[in-house]
Protein backbone atom coordinates (compact mmCIF):
# COMPACT_ATOMS: atom_id res chain seq x y z
CA UNK A 1 0.00 0.00 0.00
CA UNK A 2 1.34 3.32 -0.73
CA UNK A 3 1.03 6.59 1.33
CA UNK A 4 -1.03 9.48 -0.89
CA UNK A 5 -0.32 13.26 -0.27
CA UNK A 6 -2.41 15.07 2.41
CA UNK A 7 -5.37 17.05 1.54
CA UNK A 8 -3.66 20.17 1.29
CA UNK A 9 -0.47 19.14 -0.48
CA UNK A 10 0.11 20.67 -4.33
CA UNK A 11 1.98 18.68 -6.54
CA UNK A 12 5.08 21.53 -7.23
CA UNK A 13 5.87 23.25 -10.53
CA UNK A 14 8.06 21.40 -11.92
CA UNK A 15 10.63 19.43 -10.07
CA UNK A 16 13.70 18.97 -11.32
CA UNK A 17 15.48 15.38 -10.48
CA UNK A 18 19.41 14.84 -11.18
CA UNK A 19 20.16 11.02 -11.65
CA UNK A 20 23.62 10.37 -10.63
CA UNK A 21 26.16 8.65 -8.45
CA UNK A 22 28.92 9.21 -6.24
CA UNK A 23 31.84 10.92 -7.19
CA UNK A 24 30.53 12.25 -10.17
CA UNK A 25 30.31 16.45 -9.28
CA UNK A 26 26.45 16.11 -8.26
CA UNK A 27 27.60 18.58 -5.13
CA UNK A 28 28.68 20.94 -7.24
CA UNK A 29 26.22 20.48 -9.70
CA UNK A 30 23.35 21.14 -6.70
CA UNK A 31 24.95 24.29 -5.71
CA UNK A 32 25.78 26.09 -9.05
CA UNK A 33 21.52 24.95 -9.67
CA UNK A 34 20.97 26.56 -6.42
CA UNK A 35 22.56 29.80 -7.05
CA UNK A 36 19.65 30.85 -9.13
CA UNK A 37 16.83 30.60 -6.75
CA UNK A 38 14.86 29.60 -10.35
CA UNK A 39 15.61 25.82 -10.37
CA UNK A 40 15.27 24.27 -6.88
CA UNK A 41 17.58 23.40 -4.16
CA UNK A 42 18.98 19.76 -5.28
CA UNK A 43 19.76 17.81 -2.48
CA UNK A 44 19.73 14.08 -1.30
CA UNK A 45 16.46 14.23 0.60
CA UNK A 46 15.08 10.52 0.50
CA UNK A 47 19.19 9.27 1.91
CA UNK A 48 18.74 8.53 5.69
CA UNK A 49 22.26 9.13 6.55
CA UNK A 50 22.07 12.48 4.56
CA UNK A 51 19.19 13.27 6.32
CA UNK A 52 20.84 12.54 9.77
CA UNK A 53 23.06 15.45 8.81
CA UNK A 54 20.91 17.86 7.64
CA UNK A 55 17.29 17.14 9.59
CA UNK A 56 18.46 15.30 12.86
CA UNK A 57 15.55 13.25 14.35
CA UNK A 58 13.80 13.48 10.92
CA UNK A 59 13.18 12.08 8.04
CA UNK A 60 11.64 8.42 9.20
CA UNK A 61 8.90 8.29 7.20
CA UNK A 62 8.51 8.56 3.60
CA UNK A 63 6.09 10.71 3.96
CA UNK A 64 8.72 13.40 6.11
CA UNK A 65 11.08 12.82 3.66
CA UNK A 66 8.34 14.11 0.83
CA UNK A 67 8.18 17.13 3.08
CA UNK A 68 11.84 17.69 3.62
CA UNK A 69 12.28 17.42 0.13
CA UNK A 70 9.50 19.77 -0.69
CA UNK A 71 10.79 22.17 2.71
CA UNK A 72 14.33 22.45 1.68
CA UNK A 73 14.40 21.60 -2.44
CA UNK A 74 12.13 24.13 -3.03
CA UNK A 75 13.15 27.68 -4.95
CA UNK A 76 11.01 31.06 -4.64
CA UNK A 77 9.60 30.27 -7.70
CA UNK A 78 7.71 27.06 -6.78
CA UNK A 79 10.72 24.47 -8.27
CA UNK A 80 11.71 21.52 -6.59
CA UNK A 81 15.02 20.61 -6.88
CA UNK A 82 15.92 16.44 -5.74
CA UNK A 83 19.15 14.74 -6.45
CA UNK A 84 19.37 10.80 -6.06
CA UNK A 85 21.96 8.17 -6.57
CA UNK A 86 19.92 4.64 -8.09
CA UNK A 87 19.19 3.00 -4.59
CA UNK A 88 17.75 6.02 -3.44
CA UNK A 89 14.39 6.72 -5.79
CA UNK A 90 11.67 6.47 -3.64
CA UNK A 91 8.98 3.57 -5.21
CA UNK A 92 5.86 2.02 -4.55
CA UNK A 93 7.79 -0.80 -2.19
CA UNK A 94 8.96 2.31 -0.44
CA UNK A 95 5.53 3.72 0.39
CA UNK A 96 4.82 6.48 -2.37
CA UNK A 97 4.21 6.96 -6.31
CA UNK A 98 6.55 9.70 -6.73
CA UNK A 99 4.66 10.63 -9.39
CA UNK A 100 1.75 11.46 -6.55
CA UNK A 101 3.54 13.54 -5.01
CA UNK A 102 6.27 15.39 -7.21
CA UNK A 103 4.33 15.26 -11.21
CA UNK A 104 6.84 14.13 -13.63
CA UNK A 105 10.03 15.46 -13.28
CA UNK A 106 12.55 16.94 -15.57
CA UNK A 107 15.54 14.56 -15.87
CA UNK A 108 19.22 15.57 -15.53
CA UNK A 109 21.41 12.85 -16.00
CA UNK A 110 24.89 13.61 -14.40
CA UNK A 111 27.99 11.50 -15.21
CA UNK A 112 31.74 11.56 -15.35
CA UNK A 113 33.87 10.57 -18.37
CA UNK A 114 36.51 9.54 -16.38
CA UNK A 115 35.50 6.55 -14.43
CA UNK A 116 38.85 5.64 -13.27
CA UNK A 117 39.37 8.87 -11.67
CA UNK A 118 36.02 8.78 -10.36
CA UNK A 119 36.44 5.28 -8.82
CA UNK A 120 40.22 6.13 -6.95
CA UNK A 121 38.36 9.59 -5.79
CA UNK A 122 35.19 7.58 -4.18
CA UNK A 123 37.84 4.83 -2.78
CA UNK A 124 39.70 7.31 -0.91
CA UNK A 125 36.65 9.11 0.60
CA UNK A 126 35.17 5.93 1.68
CA UNK A 127 38.55 5.03 3.28
CA UNK A 128 38.82 8.70 4.60
CA UNK A 129 35.14 8.97 5.35
CA UNK A 130 35.13 12.60 4.41
CA UNK A 131 32.79 13.16 1.25
CA UNK A 132 32.92 16.99 0.67
CA UNK A 133 35.68 19.33 0.79
CA UNK A 134 34.97 21.09 3.60
CA UNK A 135 35.08 17.57 5.81
CA UNK A 136 38.11 16.43 8.00
CA UNK A 137 39.50 13.24 6.65
CA UNK A 138 39.57 10.66 9.44
CA UNK A 139 41.91 8.10 7.49
CA UNK A 140 45.28 8.17 5.68
CA UNK A 141 43.71 6.31 1.99
CA UNK A 142 45.82 3.35 0.90
CA UNK A 143 46.52 1.85 -2.07
CA UNK A 144 44.48 -1.21 -3.40
CA UNK A 145 44.42 -1.84 -6.99
CA UNK A 146 41.42 -4.71 -5.94
CA UNK A 147 39.29 -2.11 -4.37
CA UNK A 148 39.69 0.51 -7.40
CA UNK A 149 38.81 -2.42 -9.69
CA UNK A 150 36.07 -3.06 -7.79
CA UNK A 151 34.86 0.07 -7.59
CA UNK A 152 35.11 0.70 -11.41
CA UNK A 153 32.92 -2.42 -11.77
CA UNK A 154 30.17 -1.23 -8.90
CA UNK A 155 30.08 2.31 -10.71
CA UNK A 156 29.46 0.61 -14.14
CA UNK A 157 26.64 -1.36 -12.44
CA UNK A 158 24.68 1.73 -10.38
CA UNK A 159 25.34 3.55 -13.80
CA UNK A 160 23.31 0.90 -15.74
CA UNK A 161 21.02 1.03 -13.31
CA UNK A 162 19.86 4.72 -14.67
CA UNK A 163 20.44 3.78 -18.30
CA UNK A 164 17.62 0.53 -17.99
CA UNK A 165 15.25 3.00 -16.05
CA UNK A 166 15.22 5.73 -18.19
CA UNK A 167 14.60 3.03 -21.11
CA UNK A 168 12.01 1.39 -19.53
CA UNK A 169 9.98 4.50 -19.47
CA UNK A 170 11.14 6.03 -22.87
CA UNK A 171 13.06 9.16 -21.98
CA UNK A 172 15.92 10.62 -22.41
CA UNK A 173 17.42 13.12 -19.79
CA UNK A 174 19.50 16.19 -20.54
CA UNK A 175 22.58 14.64 -20.02
CA UNK A 176 25.69 17.01 -18.28
CA UNK A 177 28.92 15.04 -18.20
CA UNK A 178 31.31 16.44 -14.96
CA UNK A 179 33.94 17.20 -16.77
CA UNK A 180 31.95 19.23 -19.58
CA UNK A 181 30.62 20.94 -16.35
CA UNK A 182 33.72 22.46 -14.83
CA UNK A 183 34.89 23.57 -18.03
CA UNK A 184 31.58 25.67 -18.75
CA UNK A 185 29.69 25.64 -15.67
CA UNK A 186 27.09 28.31 -16.80
CA UNK A 187 26.22 26.43 -20.04
CA UNK A 188 25.46 23.50 -18.29
CA UNK A 189 22.77 25.45 -15.78
CA UNK A 190 21.44 27.10 -19.17
CA UNK A 191 20.78 24.10 -20.62
CA UNK A 192 18.73 22.64 -17.46
CA UNK A 193 16.73 26.10 -17.36
CA UNK A 194 15.86 25.18 -21.15
CA UNK A 195 15.22 21.87 -20.66
CA UNK A 196 12.51 22.10 -17.60
CA UNK A 197 11.40 25.82 -19.53
CA UNK A 198 12.39 28.17 -16.68
CA UNK A 199 13.55 31.64 -17.67
CA UNK A 200 16.56 32.56 -15.58
CA UNK A 201 16.38 36.32 -16.83
CA UNK A 202 19.87 37.62 -16.92
CA UNK A 203 21.38 35.59 -13.98
CA UNK A 204 25.41 34.96 -14.25
CA UNK A 205 26.74 32.40 -11.68
CA UNK A 206 29.51 33.04 -9.18
CA UNK A 207 32.63 30.52 -8.50
CA UNK A 208 30.95 28.04 -6.31
CA UNK A 209 31.59 28.23 -2.45
CA UNK A 210 30.94 25.32 -0.42
CA UNK A 211 32.20 22.44 -2.40
CA UNK A 212 35.96 22.19 -4.45
CA UNK A 213 37.78 19.80 -6.09
CA UNK A 214 39.32 17.13 -3.70
CA UNK A 215 41.97 15.82 -6.45
CA UNK A 216 45.35 15.68 -5.00
CA UNK A 217 48.81 14.78 -6.55
CA UNK A 218 48.00 11.54 -4.81
CA UNK A 219 45.02 10.91 -6.88
CA UNK A 220 47.40 10.49 -10.01
CA UNK A 221 49.76 8.59 -8.65
CA UNK A 222 47.00 5.87 -7.54
CA UNK A 223 46.21 6.18 -11.18
CA UNK A 224 50.00 5.75 -12.73
CA UNK A 225 50.35 2.79 -9.99
CA UNK A 226 46.81 1.22 -11.00
CA UNK A 227 47.08 2.04 -15.12
CA UNK A 228 50.60 0.04 -14.06
CA UNK A 229 49.27 -3.19 -12.67
CA UNK A 230 45.91 -3.21 -14.06
CA UNK A 231 45.68 -2.59 -17.51
CA UNK A 232 47.01 -5.13 -19.37
CA UNK A 233 44.64 -4.33 -22.65
CA UNK A 234 44.82 -8.18 -23.64
CA UNK A 235 42.45 -9.10 -20.80
CA UNK A 236 38.61 -8.08 -20.94
CA UNK A 237 38.09 -8.23 -17.17
CA UNK A 238 40.67 -8.07 -14.04
CA UNK A 239 42.13 -10.17 -12.58
CA UNK A 240 40.05 -12.04 -10.28
CA UNK A 241 36.75 -12.15 -9.37
CA UNK A 242 34.63 -10.16 -6.62
CA UNK A 243 33.45 -12.60 -3.65
CA UNK A 244 30.42 -11.40 -2.33
CA UNK A 245 28.88 -12.52 1.50
CA UNK A 246 31.14 -13.41 3.90
CA UNK A 247 34.05 -14.87 2.16
CA UNK A 248 34.26 -11.10 0.70
CA UNK A 249 34.27 -9.86 3.64
CA UNK A 250 36.82 -12.24 5.08
CA UNK A 251 39.37 -11.03 1.66
CA UNK A 252 38.35 -7.55 1.78
CA UNK A 253 39.63 -7.70 5.57
CA UNK A 254 42.95 -8.74 4.06
CA UNK A 255 43.57 -5.60 1.73
CA UNK A 256 45.23 -2.99 3.01
CA UNK A 257 42.84 -0.75 5.38
CA UNK A 258 43.14 3.25 5.75
CA UNK A 259 45.17 4.31 8.77
CA UNK A 260 43.35 6.49 11.69
CA UNK A 261 44.60 10.08 10.94
CA UNK A 262 46.63 11.08 14.39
Amino acid sequence: MTEKPPPDWVIPKRTIAVATMQRSGSNLLGELISQSDRLGHPGEYFSSHVLKVIAPGRGKTIIDRCLIARERGESTNGVVGIKFFPEQFPTPRTGIRFSEWFGTPTWIRLRRRDVLGQSISFVMARQQQAFISAATPKFDPVYSAEDISRTISELCVRDGRWSAYFARIGIEPLEIVYEDLEEDPERAIKAIAAAAEIDLGDFRLAPPRRFQKQRTALNQEWRERFLKEMGDPDLFSAPGRPVRGWLGSILYRTQPQPRPRK
